[in-house]
């Protein structure tokens, strides 16, 4: 028998729950950076950085930054490091910021 699907809470729910699970519940809800923030304490965010090449597909990488910018030079070394493994040229990717549940788009 199939489950029923839990709605989304509302803020006040989430509000009203015990720490950490509000801040839980905000990050997978609302927010997947929120109250996070990088090492010079500037709030990060969730950005999906979508790579295209000619040659054979593209790879999508979720990663966490203050800005755009960051999100691309964080997402630029990602992929090189896991798909290729070295250096290699990257045209300028789309940068959207990633939806709550960091699912794909």
């Amino acid at each position: 028998m199939a489950s029923a699907a839990v709605a989304k809470p509302t803020l006040h729910e989430i509000a009203a729950m015990p720490f950490p699970r509000t801040a839980e519940a905000v990050r997978k809800h609302y927010d997947p950076a929120w109250g996070k923030n990088d090492e010079d304490g500037e709030p990060v965010k969730a950005w999906r950085v979508r790579f295209d090449w000619t040659a054979s597909g593209s790879y999508d990488e979720v990663v966490e930054a203050a800005t755009e910018d960051e999100a691309r030079e964080i997402a630029e070394e990602e992929v090189r490091d896991d798909i290729w493994g070295g250096d290699f040229e990257i045209d300028m990717p789309r940068i959207t910021p990633a939806k709550a549940s960091g699912e794909a788009q």
